[in-house]
């Protein structure tokens, strides 16, 4: 099995830069103000997995839930 690694100021720059681009379409306008606390999450998750790829991406995909306000949602 190969472990990637990933440069998380890389991906929080892509993620910024996506999230920016897709921001400025009207109908995406309400995710504008939440630009910084995506990317603050994506950082924050990257700190606490300890190492765990599956725990990263589970962490990193409850953002969507937390963004629509639904804070009991599956998982671990």
């Amino acid at each position: 099995m190969i472990n990637h690694q990933f440069d998380v100021w890389h991906l929080v720059k892509s993620v910024r830069k996506k999230l920016h681009s897709v921001s400025h379409k009207k109908l995406n306008s309400d995710l504008s103000p939440w630009s910084q606390s995506i990317c603050n999450h994506l950082w924050w998750c990257a700190a606490n997995c300890g190492g765990d790829a599956d725990l990263l991406e589970e962490s990193w995909t409850s953002v969507v839930h937390h963004i629509a306000n639904i804070h009991d949602f599956a998982g671990d």
